[in-house]
């Protein structure tokens, strides 16, 4: 490398280079973004920057959740780590002076967002402080490998040049956005609105006005649901994506009111019923069909304040096991209480996992066939042709996976069944659990 920002066209993400498509699809950034910055430090090192921006969000969200603090996101988070390398990448590439670094236009639409989902100010700067420290911290680590040692004094000083300035220049973008759009943003309605939900769901005294606040009624059959995107990733005009997917669920569940707030990073979504539903409430919404890169995490059906609190706290139950398999769907608590129970403590599903399943955690392709035969043999009732149809094999097939499981794991699978089907449930949610 022969100057202080030649290591730059080195990066590469983790495993095979990405196709055009591929960084399409995973990227957070828009595409205008994306493609300024292929043509400023090609391909690869904006792949870098996708996935590690990725990285940095999954590892606070982690670390939220060990600490009992809201991680929950829309989008923004990924966004702004995802645009704040980028920039500082084409800025070292380019030779920038600091004066003319200058923060992502994403910061405005970032802080309607955070405005709108009441976000305070001091939560949201500390978070870019913290994305942009662990975005510097992921480049140092790229400098002392790509770098000759002679070479990477001046390369850290002029990565460090750019990100101070990137990240005064981001900061005070992003203050002077939320502060304008807090101005223009009339909250009032809203913002009551969640104290009165907070207060419910915290079991506070009811107030007098709370059914005038939110425009329903609380002795009704209450259906709460938390709407959230698929991996963190931005998804345009997304509350108004969700509000007309809220109302056509109304129509499809029969319901007489809905109300769709956005709240703490995510999308809360309240439909009142006069009865029961026939069908199941997850299969409506799935027939209704969310959004494309939306998940949505359902609450028990309950009637009255109790059964509201419990229709609330399911969903962010379901939510949490929703969030953590990543993928677009409808999670129903009643399917995946247990899961949330043990994805509340990772450290200890982790053991558990290990625990339960042993050998059948090894880092082996025969192993994986094993252990989807057996989840779905265990989830289907032990029937061996419902698994052979679904995973086009024969019942056959499915008899010695299973006749292989049981020789490793021993007693436990009759023993402990149950607690054999949760292990393997968590190893579908958490693949990091394989080793």
């Amino acid at each position: 490398m022969r100057d202080a920002s030649g290591w730059i066209r080195a990066l590469a993400p983790s495993g095979p280079s990405w196709s055009p498509v591929e960084l399409a699809r995973r990227r957070a950034a828009d595409a205008a973004t994306i493609g300024a910055a292929v043509d400023a430090i090609g391909p690869n090192a904006v792949a870098w920057a996708v996935e590690t921006a990725d990285r940095i969000t999954r590892r606070f969200e982690e670390d939220g959740e060990l600490l009992g603090l809201p991680t929950a996101s829309t989008g923004f988070s990924r966004q702004g780590a995802e645009e704040g390398l980028l920039v500082a990448l084409v800025a070292l590439a380019r030779e920038w002076t600091p004066e003319t670094i200058q923060g992502s236009p994403a910061m405005a639409g970032i802080a309607q967002r955070a405005v709108r989902q009441g976000v305070p100010i001091d939560a949201l700067v500390h978070k870019a402080w913290a994305s942009h420290a662990a975005s510097q911290e992921e480049m140092l680590a790229m400098i002392e490998r790509l770098v000759p040692p002679d070479q990477q004094i001046s390369a850290v000083r002029a990565m460090s040049t750019a990100m101070f300035a990137y990240g005064n220049a981001t900061v005070r973008a992003l203050t002077e956005a939320y502060r304008r759009e807090r101005r223009q943003w009339d909250g009032r309605t809203r913002q009551a609105r969640r104290r009165v939900i907070t207060d419910l769901a915290r079991g506070a005294a009811v107030p007098v006005d709370a059914e005038a606040i939110l425009g329903l009624s609380l002795s009704s059959t209450h259906c709460f649901a938390l709407a959230f995107s698929t991996g963190g990733r931005h998804i345009p005009r997304l509350e108004d994506a969700l509000d007309a997917f809220a109302r056509r669920a109304a129509d499809a569940l029969s319901a007489d009111r809905v109300l769709v707030l956005p709240h703490d990073a995510a999308v809360q979504l309240w439909w009142t019923l006069p009865a029961m539903p026939e069908e199941d409430v997850a299969g409506i919404l799935r027939r209704v069909g969310p959004p494309a890169g939306v998940s949505i995490g359902v609450g028990p059906l309950g009637a009255g304040v109790t059964g509201f609190r419990d229709a609330y706290h399911g969903a962010h139950d379901a939510a949490r096991v929703g969030r953590t398999a990543d993928v677009d769907d409808v999670w129903d608590y009643d399917a995946v209480a247990h899961l949330a129970l043990l994805l509340a403590d990772r450290a200890a599903a982790r053991r558990f996992a290990r625990h339960e399943l042993g050998g059948l955690l090894a880092e082996d392709d025969r192993i994986a066939d094993i252990r989807l035969t057996l989840r779905r043999y265990l989830e289907t009732g032990n029937s061996r042709v419902a698994v052979a149809a679904e995973l086009h094999i024969a019942p056959s097939t499915v008899a010695y996976r299973v006749a292989q499981a049981q020789e490793m794991l021993g007693p436990a699978m009759k023993d402990r069944p149950v607690q054999l089907l949760m292990a393997l449930q968590l190893v579908q949610l958490m693949p990091d659990l394989v080793h």
